[in-house]
Order: C-alpha cells, then structure tokens, then sequence
C-alpha cells in the first residue's frame, strides 16, 4: 500500500514509525514475539523524501519530534495528549522549496539534529544540482504553532561551501582514543573528499576567507500606502578591538540602499558596546531589509546581541 519504505524513525514512546513517501505508519507493539508490531497509518498526505531526511530531535516544549522531509516540505511528527500528529513547517520557507531538485541522481536531502544549538540542520539538492547546495536550519525554540497544524518562523537559510555536503553526522568533538561526550556536526563535503567539523572556533573555510553577515527577510515597517523615516541604528555587541560591522539597509526592494559602519572596539574596560551607524537614516520608506555583519571575506570573529531601528511616522505616499 503506497509503495516501498523509505525510512523507518524513533521510536517514540516504545513506538517506531516507518515512512513511505507519501504515507506514514505507527508501528504498535504488540507484546507478541509473533506479530511483534501492530501498522497504523497515520498520514495519506505526508511521507519522507528518504531516511537520511528523518531526524530525532525535540520541539519548543521538549517533548520528543520527528523531523523529515516530504515532497512538499519540511514537517515534523509530534505526540500530544497520547495521539501522533503531523505538523507542517514550511510555510516560512515554500519559496526556497519550490527549487528543490527532487529527481537529484545522487543525494536528495540529508539531516542532523545539532543538540548545542537546538536546530535541525537539512541539506537539500537545489536547481540541476545531483548533490545538496543548499542548508535549511530550524530552530526548534522559535517555532511556533499556528491554525491548521502548522509551525511558524524559525528558519535560515545557511549558503556557501559548508550547504554542498553530501552527508552528515553528530559525532565527538575530541577524536581520540578517549572520545569526548560533546557532539559536533560533520560533513562529508560533495566536491573533492574534504571531511568538515562545523561550529568551530575556526575564522576560515579550510584556509578560505568567508563573508559572515546576516540579512533579514524585507520587513514591512509602514502600514501600504504610509510611508517612515528610519533613523539612526543602534547596536549591542561583544566589544572586539578593530573589528567593524557594516550595516546595508535596502529600502523598499532596492529603490535605495544605505550603508555605514561601526567599530566594536570598547572605550574602557566594557564587555558590550552600544554603538550607533552615523549617517544611517531612511526617509520615505514602506519596506526595509538589513544586512548585518562582514562587508566583504576576511577573518574575523563578532557577536552581535540586538539591532534597533527607529521608526518615525511619515505622510502618505
């Protein structure tokens, strides 16, 4: 019924659960060394991609959650008052879905639940590419439920050479004859044979200078039709000597971009500096989005805790 398995994940709560591709089933044990598991479909809508796409991970509440891919996105399995349900994550990200390559000939998807961070990390084949080119990460604290089984915000969507891997692992931190019980993820990279530990200390991609920024999705801070000026912003961040932040505010889709610096070096003994971007300010805006962090490749650690940015009342376009 609904073809091969694709997967089998958990248990959980002493109950595994196999996955085709566009059904699931609860296996119930049964106590019987016979018929050890009683199938139950759960899902004629939902399955997984493969089992590299199903990870055991948790959610906001810390209750045990299945992770997987499906064809039609990210979704997760969750038990709540005793009962398994299916929540579907990827309204946030449907665009960035919409290019999956789900014919890929060599790897599809692959996934890691990163316990330091509480994220599940999924690799994904994009385009005309047979290999993954391409991270989605989920934090599992900032998604939120919302009407019809669905789960809100939380993603980001990671780019460069650490998104082409062709698999991936949770393993020691230390590798040695006495392994360590920290876990770091690891990568087999698709190009070449390299072997990657990510979420190092590390300021470079195997000796390559990298550009680390954040950039916001287009944030609509006027009411259609009202335009704002936005004033001058205010950061709070570790205090790095020479390191400089560059900050681009992209107003209204690129009809006008505004950038400016500011230098984390503190002025005493502080561990946070409070900094303001002279020269930052937007007027006449509907829509604002900002980049945050390397203006071009270079080493360089920072931490960035807050940006503020004002936003003042305008007339009417």
């Amino acid at each position: 019924d609904g073809g091969a398995i694709t997967g089998l994940g958990g248990p959980i709560y002493g109950a595994p659960y196999a996955f085709k591709y566009r059904q699931i089933w609860k296996l119930n044990p049964t106590g019987d060394v016979t018929v050890p598991y009683l199938p139950r479909k759960l899902s004629d809508t939902y399955g997984a991609l493969n089992h590299k796409s199903i990870v055991s991970a948790r959610d906001n509440a810390g209750n045990p959650a299945l992770y997987f891919l499906s064809p039609d996105g990210p979704c997760r399995l969750v038990i709540y008052g005793g009962a398994a349900t299916v929540q579907y994550l990827g309204r946030d990200i449907e665009d960035l879905w919409a290019g999956i390559n789900l014919a890929a000939t060599t790897v599809v998807s692959h996934g890691i639940y990163h316990h330091t961070t509480h994220q599940v990390w999924f690799w994904v084949a994009t385009g005309s590419s047979n290999d993954p080119d391409l991270k989605l990460c989920f934090d599992v604290l900032l998604g939120r439920f919302v009407e019809g089984d669905r789960i809100r915000g939380g993603w980001y969507r990671h780019t460069g050479n650490s998104a082409g891997a062709r698999c991936s692992v949770m393993m020691s931190n230390t590798l040695a004859a006495s392994m360590s019980r920290d876990l770091k993820p690891y990568i087999g990279r698709a190009s070449g044979t390299a072997i990657w530990k990510l979420d190092t200390s590390a300021l470079d991609d195997a000796g390559t200078d990298f550009q680390a920024y954040v950039l916001t999705k287009p944030l609509q801070v006027a009411q259609l039709g009202q335009n704002v000026a936005v004033g001058q912003s205010i950061m709070v961040a570790e205090a790095l000597s020479g390191v400089t932040i560059t900050q681009t505010l992209n107003r209204d889709y690129g009809l006008e971009t505004r950038t400016s610096t500011a230098l984390l070096t503190a002025s005493g003994s502080e561990t946070r500096v409070i900094k303001k971007f002279e020269a930052s300010d937007l007027a006449q805006a509907g829509a604002v989005q900002v980049q945050l962090g390397d203006a071009s490749a270079q080493e360089g650690a920072w931490s960035i805790d807050q940006l503020m940015l004002p936003i003042i009342d305008q007339e009417r376009r």
